[in-house]
């Protein structure tokens, strides 16, 4: 890993894998980065979160509830729903939603825009 320490983000992209196995493969490799040094691993992990359908959507659910602290996962989720709904992305606003209640988060911890965007949610 340390090829890696240095930007994460370019090793943890969708443009570094050619599958969907890969980047399933991918987030496997991410469970070996801690927090905070994985910090910046967490933008690749909400991407992967714009397909309900997508192999890796439940592995990269499950690295970020095991991997990185509740306070982190709420700032990221108020960056992504904005980034989605500007993108009008409902599969992705319904990806992060799911993402908030597999981690048992109750939308009262989001400001009211994040709930407001929330509510156009594809599932």
């Amino acid at each position: 890993m340390s090829n890696m320490e240095n930007d994460h983000s370019k090793y943890f992209s969708f443009e570094t894998c050619k599958t969907k196995f890969e980047v399933k493969e991918l987030i496997k490799k991410i469970d070996a980065v801690e927090y905070p040094e994985n910090a910046d691993i967490i933008d690749f992990l909400f991407e992967c979160l714009q397909d309900i359908n997508w192999p890796f959507f439940e592995d990269a659910v499950e690295c970020i509830k095991n991997n990185y602290p509740t306070e982190f996962v709420l700032e990221a989720v108020e960056r992504k729903l904005a980034e989605a709904e500007e993108d009008k992305d409902y599969m992705w606003i319904g990806g992060i939603y799911y993402l908030l209640k597999a981690m048992d988060i109750s939308t009262d911890r989001l400001s009211e825009q994040a709930c407001s965007i929330l509510e156009h949610r594809d599932f």
